[in-house]
Order: structure tokens, then C-alpha cells, then sequence
């Protein structure tokens, strides 16, 4: 995720914002940047394996965002895809973890 928010920048300073906060059962993550984005036609597809957006770089794979989902379903969490409160542009994505111990998986 931090390639990808580096990388896809446009920018002259790329921003990277990450915000953590949890209750009794659960851990919450919030990482943005002020990236290009991804259309919210895409927001799933990107999670998908080998599925990219990237036409002009030539770099990317398509497996950083399925491997991150893949993980926070194995781990029995929640991610998504949002838009930047207040109408800011860039990547937003959320994930929720749930605090009890996950059963074991093999990957």
C-alpha cells in the first residue's frame, strides 16, 4: 500500500495519513493519501487478484490490495473502500479487525 501511494502520486508531496483507533472488540484502521484515487466503479475489482487500473506505469502487478483483502478476511475483519471525507482526493481504505483471536488458517 505504501508503494502503491508513492508510486500512483501525482503530486508534488504525497501525503500518507494513517489513523488507528479500537474499541472492546475490535481494531480500526484508516490509511489515505492524496493520490489519484480509484473510481468507486473499481473499488472491488481492485481488490481482485491480478485486476490493476495502471495503463501508463507498466508496474504494477494487481496483487498488493487482493493480498491485503485476502488477509483481512482470513483474520475475519472488514475492508473497504471510501472517499476522502470532505470531498478530498486520494485513496482511502478502511479496515476492521475483530480483537478476539482468529481461527487458525493456512495460507
Amino acid at each position: 500500500m505504501l508503494q502503491n501511494s508513492l508510486e500512483f502520486n501525482q503530486t508534488t508531496q504525497a501525503e500518507i495519513k494513517l489513523h488507528f483507533s479500537e474499541n472492546e472488540e475490535e481494531i480500526f484502521l484508516r490509511w489515505e493519501d492524496n493520490g489519484p484515487g480509484i473510481p468507486e466503479k473499481y473499488r472491488e475489482k481492485v481488490l481482485e487478484l491480478f485486476f490493476t487500473l495502471d495503463n501508463h506505469h507498466g508496474k504494477s502487478e494487481g496483487i498488493g490490495l487482493a493480498i491485503v483483502s485476502t488477509l483481512v478476511q482470513r483474520l475475519q475483519g472488514k475492508l473497504v473502500l471510501v472517499d476522502r471525507k470532505a470531498n478530498r482526493q486520494g485513496f482511502c481504505l478502511e479496515i476492521t479487525l475483530p480483537k478476539k483471536e482468529p481461527p487458525m488458517c493456512s495460507i
